[in-house]
């Protein structure tokens, strides 16, 4: 047998082991952290990369789908479909689309912006147009019947011989927008902005008028038969030959002292006038 080495040996071993240690191994947790952080790197450059073909990609199909309703060989339906496209897009510029005549009952158009877009002759019976931007549009004679117009920016717009019955224009802002001829029996204008409008020979029949700013629009030969314009603001408003039969006219605000004597006469409520309507003249008469 091979002797054991005394103590004085195994310390001397011991001694040169300490002078002279082992190469030491990588450390395995550094190792992978390292792998990890690499591997995400180039993660997040793949899909960068990606990230840019896509929206290369979306911006050719949008390009595409402009051109749709730009040209015209494309037939209605293809511009329909392009368009509805170019509003989920956020599209912002409308100038040279040709969008005229296009059925669009039911859209969802809340919120979209369609500034100065020619919408001449579509039909947006029902469509939701809440909140949208209008300004400068041209929607002469549209459909938009039932349609969400509450809050919509339609200022300065041309709504001549549109079809508004029964639409919602509710706190809408109309400044200056024109209305001429336009159809809006049972419309609502609540708390609607209508100043400096043009609703010249424009049929409001039953419409809801209360709170509405008319200073300074006109409403020459503009029928409103049965319409409720409780504090609706009538201040400059040019009336010629308007008709307020059946209305509660009484009740706004900003009317001329002449034009009030002269209603007294010409427009007491009728038979057909609303019942409270009628009550409501009576006691204001009393007042007087």
């Amino acid at each position: 047998m091979k002797p054991e080495p005394d103590l004085a040996a195994r310390v001397s071993t011991l001694e040169q082991r300490l002078r002279d240690p082992a190469p030491s191994r990588p450390n395995a947790r550094v190792m992978g952290g390292t792998v990890g952080w690499l591997l995400l790197l180039l993660l997040t450059a793949n899909l960068w990369v990606l990230w840019g073909a896509v929206r290369e990609q979306g911006r050719g199909r949008l390009e595409h789908e402009f051109w749709i309703v730009s040209q015209p060989g494309a037939t209605a339906d293809e511009r329909r479909d392009a368009f509805a496209a170019l509003v989920r897009a956020g599209n912002k510029e409308w100038r040279s689309a040709r969008l005229k005549h296009l059925k669009l009952r039911g859209a969802e158009l809340g919120g979209a912006n369609l500034e100065s877009v020619d919408l001449e002759g579509c039909d947006l019976t029902d469509a939701n147009l809440e909140s949208a931007v209008l300004r400068r549009a041209n929607l002469e004679l549209a459909k938009l019947l039932r349609a969400n117009l509450s809050r919509a920016d339609l200022s300065e717009s041309f709504l001549r011989k549109v079809d508004l019955t029964s639409a919602d224009l509710s706190r809408a802002n109309l400044r200056s927008a024109s209305l001429e001829q336009s159809d809006m029996v049972d419309a609502n204008f609540e708390r609607a902005d209508m100043t400096e409008a043009n609703l010249l020979l424009g049929v409001l029949t039953r419409a809801d008028l209360r709170r509405v700013n008319l200073s300074w629009a006109n409403l020459d030969a503009a029928d409103l038969t049965g319409a409720n314009l409780e504090e609706a603001n009538l201040e400059g408003a040019s009336m010629q030959d308007t008709f307020f039969g059946d209305s509660n006219w009484w009740r706004a605000k900003g009317l001329p002292a002449a034009a009030i004597e002269r209603f007294k006469k010409e427009f007491p409520p009728g038979s057909e006038a609303p019942a409270e309507f009628q009550e409501d003249f009576l006691a204001w008469l009393d007042s007087q």
